[in-house]
């Protein structure tokens, strides 16, 4: 049985498009076109990291399998300009759209899934505001106040410590 078929298809889709969600909500939480063009630039190799690390996974093996598979991705400065314009609101849809996902992994996942697939969003997130920084060409801190601000939103989100 494939992993996917645990899931209703709205649950899957849910569950499967968080990573790119995180990723897309990290690099709006600030504005600056050097930092959004690191940022959306580091989204291929953040990707893979995160597929190599969780490869032993099942459950975000086959989401990174249909991450892979399903180019909808394909404009990424398009969608995160969009993210951009509606940031605020964007980030409290996400921040449901989490909880959502965990209240469907708790029946259907294993305690060692949901861990790591918490892990791998924060992780996805952090990595995504550490491409850039502040200040001129991007030399200042790596992290600005609005992307500390979001990644403790999506810490909460996730119920990490």
């Amino acid at each position: 049985m494939d992993r996917r078929d645990t899931f209703t298809k709205e649950e899957w889709e849910l569950i499967s498009h968080a990573p790119m969600k995180v990723a897309f909500m990290a690099s709006a939480a600030d504005r600056g076109f050097i930092a959004d063009s690191r940022e959306l630039s580091a989204f291929p190799t953040i990707f893979a990291d995160a597929m190599e690390t969780y490869k032993d996974n099942e459950l975000i093996s086959f989401i990174f399998d249909d991450l892979n598979h399903h180019r909808e991705h394909a404009d990424l400065r398009a969608r995160a300009e969009e993210a951009k314009k509606q940031n605020y609101s964007l980030t409290q849809t996400l921040m449901e759209d989490i909880v959502k996902v965990f209240e469907i992994l708790q029946k259907k996942a294993s305690k060692p899934e949901m861990v790591a697939f918490k892990k791998m969003l924060y992780n996805i997130a952090f990595e995504i505001v550490n491409a850039s920084g502040e200040g001129f060409m991007g030399t200042g801190n790596k992290i600005s106040d609005r992307e500390a601000a979001y990644l403790e939103k999506l810490r909460s989100a996730l119920g990490l410590p």
